[in-house]
């Protein structure tokens, strides 16, 4: 598989491949999960409180079940 990007707008996230800090499979563990992965359906959310509370919004639906933070690439911002 190809490596996702992402902004860094997603949570401000860092430049370079996704922490594993900041994702998780499923449901979101804690406030530093701001990428969910949804591995039933293939859908990628970013939940903004990372704590599943406030409602996450679908940013990609892959054709693949599997997905890791090592698979999501943070890109810089343009500058």
């Amino acid at each position: 598989m190809h490596p996702l990007m992402v902004s860094p707008n997603f949570g401000n996230l860092g430049a370079g491949t996704l922490s594993a800090t900041n994702f998780a499979l499923n449901n979101p563990a804690d406030a530093n999960d701001l990428l969910v992965f949804n591995t039933a359906t293939g859908t990628l959310f970013f939940d903004a409180d990372g704590s599943g509370a406030g409602a996450a919004v679908a940013i990609a639906t892959l054709n693949v079940r599997t997905l890791g933070a090592g698979d999501i690439l943070v890109l810089a911002t343009g500058g």
